[in-house]
């Protein structure tokens, strides 16, 4: 073989042929499944540090070096009020779960922003720290902007007991999952998601849309969703619940023909007191004192599959909603408790 054929070989394959050896150009992906499992392993040992952090501060610097997005939105609303409280109260610090198995699920990817998806199992342990024998599994999207960057934890969701092969990402024969195009999009998605919880906190179940199946966590969002709009306010109220969503995650083929997505919904919930005056937010809230209206907002990861078909159902099988922020209006006249 020529020299020349040689060098035309070179712009356009990815593999050697005959006696003519080319380096892999167009099939070379920025990210591996090993270098994505080191980033996994990496994140969650920083996110230990956070968690186990003595101040609101510490945790915050920690936390910023591995996530972004969503993910950063919701840990420092969390991690740093526990970090707080425990100085504050001198608690001990707590016993965090080790990781016992990190699957990853790679795309190829020749250009940045790259991503990939991740299924990560802790074991469970007691108050102590002693392991139970039982295990959580956790969907994370991790997100790299630039070969500057680091990789970056940016979306993640708890995974239902006995879900996670639900999933059923297609692999290839190196390891590398593919890209899923078409339908849905995230405007889709919003109608679908976001109209079925409305109509269940509405107390409308036969109005939810039936294109979501109802399952563990769609139930159990819904559930705490309402007793947290119960407790909110400790004098008469009135609630209302608004959405937004937008697909801001990744979306993967399965081997059925499907579509794995993982999205976001950003869900305020607004209190007004029922005849003017003032709505007073209880003990244990993060706003105490009285206000003509209290707006939580509350942030949601959520991973499905999506059935084959433009109108396939979707079955959530991951989930996570945390509050990221709440909005306050003074009570007339200055009123406090």
């Amino acid at each position: 073989m020529t020299a020349a054929l040689c060098a035309a070989l070179a712009v356009a394959a990815s593999v050697g042929f005959g006696a003519c050896t080319v380096a892999s150009v167009t099939a070379t992906s920025l990210v591996t499944p090993a270098a994505a499992r080191a980033a996994v392993t990496h994140h969650w040992d920083v996110n230990r540090q956070a968690l186990r952090a003595t101040s609101g501060a510490q945790a915050k610097r920690l936390i910023e070096q591995v996530e972004s997005g969503d993910a950063l939105k919701m840990d420092e609303t969390i991690i740093m009020q526990q970090a707080d409280a425990r100085a504050a109260s001198g608690g001990t610090q707590t016993a965090i779960a080790d990781s016992t198995d990190i699957r990853v699920f790679v795309p190829r990817q020749t250009s940045y922003p790259a991503v990939f998806l991740s299924i990560r199992t802790e074991a469970q342990t007691d108050p102590s720290g002693v392991p139970t024998g039982k295990s959580n599994q956790v969907l994370e999207l991790f997100r790299r902007t630039s070969a500057a960057d680091a990789w970056r934890n940016a979306g993640y969701a708890d995974i239902a007991a006995g879900l996670a092969n639900k999933l059923d990402i297609a692999l290839d024969k190196d390891g590398y999952a593919a890209f899923a195009d078409g339908a849905p999009g995230g405007s889709e998605l919003s109608t679908l998601y976001t109209g079925y919880v409305g109509a269940l906190l509405g107390g409308h179940p036969d109005q939810a849309g039936k294109r979501v199946l109802a399952g563990p966590l769609t139930d159990q969002f819904v559930t705490q969703l309402q007793q947290a709009l119960a407790q909110t306010p400790t004098v008469k109220g009135v609630a209302t619940f608004s959405a937004s969503t937008r697909q801001d995650g990744i979306k993967l083929k399965t081997n059925a023909g499907g579509r794995f997505v993982l999205f976001e919904n950003l869900y305020d919930v607004v209190t007004t007191p029922s005849g003017g005056g003032c709505v007073t937010a209880g003990p244990g809230s993060s706003v105490p004192g009285s206000y003509s209206s209290v707006t939580d907002h509350l942030l949601q990861n959520i991973g499905a599959v999506v059935a084959p078909g433009s109108d396939g159902s979707l079955s959530v099988i991951a989930e996570f909603d945390s509050p990221v922020g709440v909005d306050t209006k003074p009570c007339p006249g200055g009123a406090t408790v």
